[in-house]
């Protein structure tokens, strides 16, 4: 994403916190692009309080990844391993509500690219869908993703770090099933 990119995203969510200060999605963005803007101070003191309230782990893998980043490397520590029992706890209850999340985490900061790749696997096998099949081609770059059913396209070792691909299919795949929702939807004519 380039700095302009960053700069309209970062008017967005602080609009957000602005309007509903408490909504915790706009908080954690808002960090990750306080982050990418450089702004890790900023990053970590947003994060650690959502962190430290939030039973969601991502919170807790943002900031591991920030004090990473930053070579805080045993704070980070401390907060990887948080989110790592956070998300052992949720695939042992829902296993394919946090596969995706669990995935990223291990293709992370978790550091198990091979745990990473079974867990985008279950999870493509349960949502085929663009994002899914990015998540594979992320974790294992020779991986064969289905981008529909029954076919099999091999994925070149370059692509294993491309987002612009998952960004592209994502964006088409919604834009595919919001015209396809208008065209379903009931009409109710006049209302009184």
């Amino acid at each position: 994403m380039e700095r302009d990119d960053l700069r309209r995203a970062r008017a967005w969510c602080e609009a957000a916190v602005r309007v509903v200060p408490v909504y915790v999605p706009a908080q954690g963005h808002l960090a990750e692009i306080e982050a990418a803007l450089g702004e890790t101070a900023a990053a970590v003191a947003r994060l650690r309080p959502l962190a430290l309230a939030s039973d969601d782990p991502d919170y807790a893998t943002q900031l591991a990844r920030i004090l990473g980043d930053a070579g805080r490397t045993e704070e980070a520590q401390v907060w990887r391993d948080l989110a790592e029992a956070r998300y052992d706890e949720l695939l042992a209850r829902h296993p394919e509500a946090f596969a995706d999340h669990a995935a990223e985490f291990w293709f992370t900061v978790g550091g198990d690219p091979g745990r990473a790749l079974r867990l985008a696997r279950q999870n493509l096998a349960l949502r085929p869908t663009p994002r899914a099949r990015a998540l594979v081609r992320r974790a294992s770059p020779t991986a064969a993703v289905p981008p529909v059913a029954g076919a099999l396209i091999p994925r070149p070792h370059a692509l294993r770090y491309d987002t612009t691909i998952s960004v592209a299919e994502t964006d088409r795949s919604m834009t595919m099933r919001a015209s396809s929702t208008r065209d379903r939807r009931p009409s109710f004519g006049k209302m009184r």
